[in-house]
């Protein structure tokens, strides 16, 4: 069924992200079925490489490295992906240690050559949209790129949303949570603003789906 949701946010970014690598995401989407029963596992969204500690860093480094050379930057690498992934991993074996379901840890999955946002934005919400039921969303996701699309997905998937404490994530705080953010003295991400507007114009039309 054909999207009613345009294409291109009036940014002029993709929005919903596509991938150039639809193979590949197909490839990993179905490798998830050895290991999940349907619906049943937990997902943790969690910031890795435009949360707090990204922005954090690009305010201190912005002179010095370039926006498009960040992402490919020693210096952010150790400062921002390292630490991220080892509090997600950290979240992440706590959780695991108390439920008994799959827990999936995006975060942990290895760079993979040639790939852009786009393509790890495309994986996991078909990801989420197959397997999850349950989506933690941890501190900080409101100014994450990655984490904002993917709670639009779960929302969309019917998905059960909670905090970082395993609380209830209802959607009007999620919303307020966005709009903070966007509304921000140091720039509202566009990306982000096409998600908070997917989710106040579109919140249960089902023809809305993240691209396949």
């Amino acid at each position: 069924m054909q999207s009613s949701w345009p294409r291109m946010h009036d940014s002029g970014i993709e929005f919903p992200p596509q991938s150039g690598h639809p193979e590949g995401v197909g490839l990993l989407v179905e490798a998830y079925a050895c290991v999940v029963s349907g619906r049943t596992a937990w997902y943790v969204s969690s910031p890795l490489t435009s949360g707090k500690r990204s922005r954090e860093w690009r305010r201190r480094n912005a002179e010095r490295v370039g926006a498009a050379a960040a992402l490919t930057s020693e210096n952010f690498t150790r400062d921002v992906l390292a630490p991220n992934r080892k509090d997600a991993a950290r979240f992440v074996e706590t959780l695991r240690a108390r439920q008994n379901q799959v827990v999936i840890d995006p975060v942990a999955l290895a760079d993979i050559p040639d790939w852009k946002q786009s393509d790890y934005q495309v994986l996991w919400a078909r990801v989420i949209e197959r397997y999850v039921a349950t989506v933690v969303f941890r501190e900080g996701w409101q100014v994450s790129n990655g984490c904002a699309w993917e709670l639009l997905t779960a929302y969309l998937a019917d998905c059960r949303l909670l905090r970082e404490d395993l609380s209830p994530l209802e959607m009007p705080t999620a919303q307020a949570l966005l709009e903070t953010t966007v509304s921000a003295p140091d720039g509202s991400p566009a990306f982000l603003v096409a998600v908070l507007d997917a989710l106040k114009h579109n919140r249960r039309n089902r023809e809305w789906r993240a691209p396949n």
